[in-house]
């Protein structure tokens, strides 16, 4: 084990409280005088193969806020997507009185045989509604249930992360994060992605399953060279920089939350409202700025 080799996160109860602060606090583009009022949330798509644990990431963020292990989204390791819909994810604060100005959304796993393509450019772009369910034969069109004809900022996707399962790559057997079916359409969501200009982000998950060390103490997962080297392969995989892949470790068998699980569920998290931030400065700053713009998003 050598210095971590990010500075951060820190693994302390100073720095859990202080990103607890910073998601609590957190208001899409406070920092550049946007009233809170301004836009409601930032949507954040949680996109992968089955079974790389995207529900779990889902959890363990719920965790960190309810104190106790949660389970608000079904999560499991079978051979088929556990979700089966377009599910928008808000998070309540700890204090139970309010929620966050986030969503997490979440949608079936990606597998050969199924592919979320023809739908995902009317996710990205707001027109799915919470719930939508997917199927195979037909795409989202404005005839289903709940379609949102006219979206507003508030329903669009500002930050794409592509969950991958770090336990599945193996260099030694040529295995790598997916297979070259499921590879194809995250390429081809990806250029849908890029052509909108919303950030994309790649979470790590299962790091436990992949160095013993970490397995036995999570928070040496910024010291462990064999993540350092995984997260450079799944940077590879998906053309991606090296710096947008977030590791992560989720609640599994532990019934109780720990401090380095919720560190890394809270720095992974302030990453993605930062990528979504840049997007909205950069795309919607000066209309966020005024007030007239709030009744638009109602």
């Amino acid at each position: 084990m050598a210095q971590q080799w990010r500075d951060e996160p820190k693994f302390d109860k100073q720095y859990l409280n202080t990103l607890l602060d910073d998601v609590e606090s957190y208001w899409p583009l406070k920092e550049f005088g946007v009233p809170e009022e301004a836009l409601q949330h930032v949507n954040i798509l949680l996109i992968g193969p089955i079974g790389a644990g995207k529900s779990s990431f889902l959890n363990s963020v719920e965790s960190v806020f309810r104190g106790h292990v949660s389970m608000s989204a079904a999560a499991g390791s079978r051979g088929k997507s556990v979700t089966s819909m377009y599910r928008q994810y808000p998070v309540t604060a700890s204090d139970n009185r309010h929620y966050l100005h986030f969503q997490m959304c979440d949608c079936r796993g990606l597998e050969d045989g199924f592919s979320l393509n023809k739908d995902i450019e009317g996710i990205l772009d707001g027109h799915a509604p919470n719930n939508y369910i997917f199927n195979s034969s037909s795409a989202l069109t404005s005839k289903a249930h709940g379609y949102i004809r006219d979206p507003k900022l508030k329903d669009k996707i500002h930050c794409v992360v592509y969950v991958l399962d770090s336990e599945k790559y193996s260099a030694e057997v040529g295995m790598s994060f997916m297979t070259e079916g499921v590879k194809e359409q995250i390429t081809d969501i990806m250029e849908k992605v890029d052509q909108r200009g919303i950030p994309q982000l790649i979470l790590l998950n299962k790091i436990d399953n992949t160095c013993a060390a970490t397995k036995e103490n999570t928070s040496a997962v910024y010291r462990s060279d064999l993540i350092r080297q995984r997260c450079f392969h799944a940077a590879n995989c998906l053309g991606l920089p090296p710096l947008t892949v977030l590791p992560m470790k989720n609640h599994y068998m532990e019934l109780t939350t720990s401090d380095e699980v919720a560190i890394l569920a809270l720095y992974n998290l302030r990453q993605m409202l930062r990528s979504a931030d840049a997007y909205l400065r950069v795309n919607y700053l000066d209309e966020l700025r005024q007030e007239r713009y709030e009744s638009q998003l109602s």
